[in-house]
């Protein structure tokens, strides 16, 4: 396996999750949540990384798959020490809250652009204290130098980490795997 992290897009599986059904209106994506999948070869395993349910976590990949559907999977190309420094983010990161009242602020700024075109900030952005997925994802993204804006993680979510992708891909930074 190689240094290169995975960057995935997915909703859950259940049909009537409140939180992935909401984001998928709001971003008006098919997918509802960004992970990161890393390959550990000291113990043989794909590792998820992720925002979710209530903190920020790694799960094996087989019971990520079991409430998650994956719709697409990019390789982002890495050095080592850029996917030193990615694993250690996410490491130090592992247990801060989900970022459920940021999430609800998302939705708000979003709102308000669509009825009203005025640009507002997060009322709820709160820095490092808690994370959503497209937030980490983002800074992941920035650690292995793609086109990312990271003051836009506080109001951005799924979409924006796609597009960003997108970017990379056709940059040959990134390829897509799924």
């Amino acid at each position: 396996m190689s240094d290169n992290i995975i960057i995935g897009f997915s909703t859950a599986k259940a049909k009537n999750a409140p939180i992935a059904v909401a984001i998928r209106a709001v971003e008006r994506t098919p997918y509802s949540h960004v992970y990161l999948k890393f390959y550990s070869a000291s113990i043989d395993r794909w590792l998820i990384y992720h925002a979710s349910h209530t903190n920020v976590h790694f799960n094996n990949i087989e019971t990520f798959n079991e409430e998650n559907k994956i719709l697409e999977e990019y390789e982002m190309f890495s050095t080592p020490e850029d996917r030193r420094e990615a694993l250690q983010l996410c490491v130090d990161r592992v247990g801060l809250p989900y970022g459920r009242r940021q999430l609800i602020g998302m939705a708000y700024v979003r709102l308000v652009k669509a009825w009203f075109g005025r640009k507002i900030s997060n009322p709820f952005a709160d820095g490092k204290r808690t994370q959503v997925c497209s937030e980490i994802a983002g800074r992941i993204i920035r650690i292995l130098k793609g086109p990312i804006d990271v003051s836009l993680l506080e109001y951005e979510g799924p979409r924006y980490i796609h597009d960003v992708v997108l970017e990379m891909v056709r940059d040959g930074q990134a390829k897509r795997v799924k």
